[in-house]
């Protein structure tokens, strides 16, 4: 089984993630805590807010995507490789649109207001 041990070099299973929390934690208060930090306006920019906000979405769909793609596009899988990112970015929106969005207005309806 690889990955399952330390001495045999793939250290991403056994503590990569921890590491990349916490580096994204460490990004995350740099930018809280300095407000001109360079990398405030490139995470403003339109399109990266456009991916935060469907993030959950992309999450979500992008592995099974990849499954149906490389199982059922004929011939070269290279070509399900290049299909993958604008039928990612469809169905991205497609799902977000349609089950996200009408699922939150639902949840703000729903919930009690405030005393």
């Amino acid at each position: 089984m690889s990955g399952g041990d330390l001495s045999d070099g793939l250290y991403w299973g056994e503590f990569g993630f921890t590491i990349c929390s916490l580096c994204t934690a460490v990004v995350v208060f740099a930018m809280v805590r300095t407000p001109e930090h360079w990398l405030r306006p490139v995470l403003s920019w339109k399109p990266a807010l456009i991916v935060g906000v469907r993030s959950y979405a992309i999450y979500l769909i992008h592995v099974p995507l990849f499954v149906i793609l490389v199982n059922f596009v004929p011939g070269n899988p290279a070509v399900a490789v290049i299909l993958y990112l604008p039928v990612l970015v469809l169905t991205t929106e497609a799902g977000h649109r349609y089950v996200e969005r009408p699922l939150m207005k639902l949840k703000t309806r729903s919930a009690t207001p405030a005393r």
